[in-house]
C-alpha cells in the first residue's frame, strides 16, 4: 500500500518571493501603463501624470528585478547539477493542447494525465521570459526620449513606443492565461493559496496533475505532523466494513480518521456522506455530499452523490 502525504510543496520560500514580485511589477505595469502613456486620461482621471508615470516605472522595474533574480537562480541550480528546462515551452505541447482540447469537446474519454508542468504553465512562462525584457528595453527608451531620438531617430522612437504598448496589450492574454489556470480551473476554485504558502494539497495534485502524483508516489516528504504512516485505504476499508453491518458511528470515525491524514481524500467523503445519510445526520449528510461534489464534479460517484441530495431534499420538503 502506498501512503500520502497531505500535501506537497509547490514553491519554496524563494520561489514564493520572486513570484510575488513578479505578479507585484507586472499587474502594477499593466494597471497604470495606459494611464502612463496618456496625459488626457490621466487629467480626465484626476490623477497626476507624472506620478503615474512614475509608478509605472517602479512596477515594471519590480518585474525586471524578478525576471532577473529568476535568471540567477536558474543559473544556480544548473550549476548545481539540476535541470532548469521544466517550464520552456516544446513543440509537443501542440499535441498536449490538441488532445486537452479533444476531451473538453468530448472528443476523447480519457482525461489528459498533466505532469508537473504542462503547456499551461510553459506557454505563459516562455512567453514572459521573451516580453518582460522587451518591454524593459523598449520601456526605457520612451522614458528617455532623448536617448531613444539619439540612438533611432524620432520616427524610430516612434515605432518603439508602438511595440512597447503592443507588448503591454499581449501580455494581457499572458497573465489571464496564467490565472485562469493557476486559480480558475475545476478543483483550484476558489481559492489556490500555494503562491503564498507553497503547498497543495494532495487531493488537488492527483486530481489536477496525476502524472506528478504518480511521479512522486511515496517519495514526497509530509508536512510535519501528517500522520503519514497511517494506511488510508485500510481506514475506509474499516469503515466499508462497518457500514455494511450498518455500525454508523464505527463507519463515520473510520471515514473522518482517513480525511484527517488524506484531506480531501474523494471516496472517503462520499461514503462518509452517506453514512450519515443512513445514520440521520441529514445535516451533516449535505455538508459531506456537497463538499465531494465540489472536489470531484466529473466524478463516476458524482452523480449518486447529486442523487442523494435530491432525496435529502425531497425529504426535507415533505417534512417541511
Amino acid at each position: 500500500m502506498s501512503h500520502h502525504p497531505a500535501s506537497v510543496e509547490v514553491l519554496d520560500s524563494v520561489d514564493r518571493l520572486l513570484h510575488g514580485l513578479a505578479a507585484l511589477g507586472v499587474l502594477g505595469a499593466l494597471a497604470t501603463g495606459v494611464v502612463a502613456e496618456s496625459p488626457a486620461l490621466a487629467a480626465a482621471a484626476g490623477l497626476n501624470h507624472r506620478v503615474v508615470r512614475a509608478a509605472h516605472g517602479a512596477f515594471g522595474a519590480a518585474a525586471v528585478a524578478a525576471w532577473v533574480l529568476h535568471g540567477v537562480r536558474l543559473c544556480l541550480a544548473w550549476l548545481g547539477g539540476e535541470s532548469t528546462w521544466g517550464l520552456m515551452p516544446r513543440w509537443r505541447d501542440l499535441g498536449a493542447f490538441g488532445r486537452a482540447l479533444g476531451w473538453g469537446l468530448g472528443l476523447a474519454r480519457e482525461r489528459p494525465a498533466w505532469g508537473r508542468f504542462s503547456y499551461r504553465e510553459r506557454v505563459p512562462y516562455g512567453l514572459q521570459l521573451v516580453l518582460l525584457p522587451a518591454l524593459a528595453g523598449t520601456g526605457w527608451l520612451v522614458a528617455h526620449p532623448a536617448w531613444g531620438v539619439g540612438l533611432l531617430g524620432a520616427q524610430g522612437l516612434v515605432q518603439v513606443a508602438a511595440l512597447h504598448a503592443a507588448g503591454g496589450a499581449l501580455l494581457v492574454p499572458v497573465v489571464l492565461w496564467h490565472l485562469f489556470f493557476a486559480h480558475g480551473q475545476p478543483g483550484a476554485l476558489f481559492w489556490n493559496g500555494a503562491w503564498i504558502h507553497g503547498r497543495a494539497p494532495w487531493w488537488r495534485v492527483e486530481r489536477l496533475r496525476p502524472g506528478w502524483a504518480r511521479e512522486l508516489g511515496t517519495s514526497v516528504t509530509p508536512v510535519a505532523g501528517a500522520a503519514a504512516t497511517v494506511d488510508v485505504e485500510a481506514l475506509l476499508d474499516r469503515g466499508n466494513r462497518a457500514a455494511r453491518e450498518h455500525r454508523w458511528t464505527e463507519a463515520e470515525a473510520a471515514y473522518r480518521e482517513a480525511l484527517e491524514v488524506y484531506p480531501g481524500y474523494a471516496q472517503a467523503l462520499f461514503n462518509l456522506g452517506v453514512v450519515r445519510a443512513r445514520a440521520g445526520d441529514r445535516r451533516g449528510a449535505r455538508e459531506a455530499l456537497e463538499s465531494f461534489v465540489a472536489k470531484d464534479p466529473f466524478g463516476p460517484a458524482a452523480d449518486r452523490a447529486r442523487e442523494v441530495l435530491r432525496q435529502l431534499g425531497e425529504e426535507d420538503e415533505s417534512r417541511g
